[in-house]
Formats: structure tokens, C-alpha cells, sequence
């Protein structure tokens, strides 16, 4: 294998740096040739990514968290280029949705010049890409209070710890969703939009969905008070497949526009933050991963061209 480059963040989740480069030493032979870039967080990676790519590099190993992984995928939408990961983050959803095993060395393991791939999908809202999820309502809140220092310290809890402090703000309002062209009004409290069977809670899962299917689920919740988040929660964790009132899954294939009475805040993957109305497109099998639910590498699969997205 010949131009690889490691994406490496430093302080994603649980990163270990010296572990990893430990792992990638032993693994040299079977890796070929390669270079490490850390992450400094005030980089655009995307356009780092692309840049990289234009200079032949046609392997990219993103060590670190979804918002990682996530920025290095957006720079390789409609590419040849492969991604790779090694899980370090709070989460991990992508690579547990992928089944990547979260171990550095049995992550590392997975990468050969013929590796199994899936064609993962994306979300495209403007000029950004989104793998995990685009969603107005309390999720903001939780995203944007579970800051990187908490997350350190408390893993996944700091993401229940920032939904408590947000449950005073749940608010209904009425909510246009135009699904292909269909017209859909309800009243919720939460629109969220996934690209992954777990919606964002490796382990558990709400609805059926893959991350190479070729579409994206919409997800609204209409909860009105505590008890209805708590029956959520406890469906999610006891693996319930019964849908319950306060809930509705829609599928989309090909563009998804969210329209409310008063702007209302959209996060972006858990980053970007902007205002509705918002639209969003579905790139369909837009980034190469190397996955072992996937099949050996065939450079003649079709992926969207740079100059259609």
C-alpha cells in the first residue's frame, strides 16, 4: 500500500498517542509508506484532506473521534480515494456502525491494499457534509453544553448530564417537512435527521437504517414533558421495536427541506450551527470506507463525481 496518511488528533476522547504510533510502527511492513499529520483543531481538514488527495494520497486513516472522522470523509466525497478508521473518540458511532472493532490495533488490522468497503452515504447542507446527523430541537443544546473537557472526563454521561440541563427548554412548534417534494406538517419538539441505524447512541437503535443504503431517516419526536423523554429513552435501552405515538420515522432518498414558524438552531455532526429553514441533500454511496461488513475493493464502483456535489 502506497500513499497512506494518518489523520491523528491528539486529544480526541480517549486518544493514547503514543499507543497509536506504537501500533502503526508494528504494522509498518504490512501498511507500506506512510505520513502522520496531528490535528491542531484550528485547521480546515476537509480542505487539507483534498489538497493531500490532489497529491496522490489514496488512503486515509482518521484516528480520532466522529468529528474527525467526519471532517476527513468530507474532504473524499465522490472520490477514489479509501478512509479508514481507528475509533479514539467519546462516541465512535460511525466505526460501530461500520464494525470497526474499537481496539487501535485491531482497527489498524482491517487496512490492507484489498480491504472489504462500504459506499457510505451523506448529507450535504450547503457547502458542509454531515455522516451522523443533522437535528433542531433539545439535541443542540446537549451537543453544545457536552463540551470536549466534559466529555473527557465523563465519556457518554456528559451527553445525559447536558440533556437534563436541557429538558427545561423542550418546546413544540409546528414543522413543515418537505420529504422528495411531499409536504409533511406536525407538531414536534425535535427533528432529527441520521445517517446511521444508531442514531448517535452506539448500541442502540430506534430505526433501520445503514449507513450504504442510500437514504436517511428523519426522526420526530413530539414530547411534551420528562416522562415522555424517559419512555423514549427506556424503549431505546430495552431494544423495543414497538413506536410509540410520540414518534414518527420518515425515509428520504433524495432531499429533505425543514421549515418552522420561528428560526429554530440546527446543529451540523455536532459542530456546525445555523438556522432554519435548512435543506438537505442525500449523496448517495459518497465516500469509499474500508469496513468489514463491506466486499474487496473495486475500483470500478460508481461514487457521485466531485463536480456533481
Amino acid at each position: 500500500m502506497a500513499n497512506t496518511l494518518v489523520i491523528l488528533n491528539p486529544v480526541a476522547g480517549n486518544t493514547r498517542t503514543d499507543r497509536v504510533l506504537d501500533a502503526l510502527e508494528q504494522r509498518a511492513e504490512r501498511l507500506g509508506p506512510y505520513e502522520i499529520y496531528e490535528t491542531t483543531g484550528q485547521e480546515d481538514l476537509p480542505a487539507l484532506v483534498r489538497a493531500r488527495r490532489d497529491e496522490g494520497f489514496d488512503t486515509f486513516i482518521a484516528v480520532g473521534g466522529d468529528g474527525t472522522v467526519g471532517a476527513v470523509a468530507a474532504g473524499l466525497v465522490g472520490t477514489e480515494a479509501r478512509l479508514a478508521i481507528v475509533p479514539t473518540g467519546t462516541g465512535n458511532v460511525i466505526a460501530h456502525d461500520a464494525g470497526i472493532p474499537n481496539d487501535v490495533g485491531d482497527a489498524l488490522d482491517q487496512i490492507s491494499e484489498d480491504a472489504p468497503i462500504i459506499l457510505i452515504d451523506a448529507m450535504q447542507v450547503d457547502d458542509t457534509y454531515a455522516f451522523l446527523n443533522v437535528s433542531m430541537g433539545i439535541s443542540v443544546g446537549v451537543l453544545r453544553d457536552a463540551d470536549q473537557r466534559r466529555k473527557r472526563k465523563l465519556g457518554r454521561l456528559a451527553y445525559l448530564w447536558s440533556g437534563l440541563k436541557n429538558l427545561a427548554a423542550v418546546s413544540e412548534q409546528t414543522v413543515r417537512l418537505w420529504i422528495d417534494d411531499e409536504l409533511h406538517e406536525l407538531n414536534v419538539s425535535e427533528v432529527l435527521v441520521v445517517n446511521s441505524p444508531s442514531i448517535g447512541v452506539p448500541d442502540l437503535s430506534l430505526i433501520e437504517s445503514r449507513l450504504d443504503d442510500g437514504q436517511v431517516e428523519v426522526v420526530t419526536f413530539r414530547t411534551r414533558h420528562l416522562l415522555d423523554y424517559v419512555g423514549i429513552f427506556l424503549d431505546l435501552l430495552l431494544q423495543r421495536t414497538r413506536r410509540r405515538r410520540t414518534v414518527r420515522v420518515f425515509r428520504v432518498s433524495s432531499q429533505l427541506v425543514v421549515e418552522t414558524e420561528t428560526p429554530a438552531d440546527v446543529q451540523i455532526d455536532g459542530d456546525l450551527e445555523m438556522h432554519t429553514p435548512v435543506s438537505v441533500r442525500v449523496v448517495q454511496h459518497a465516500v469509499r470506507l474500508i469496513s468489514p461488513l463491506g466486499r474487496k475493493s473495486d475500483s470500478s464502483d460508481v461514487l457521485v463525481s466531485q463536480g456533481e456535489v
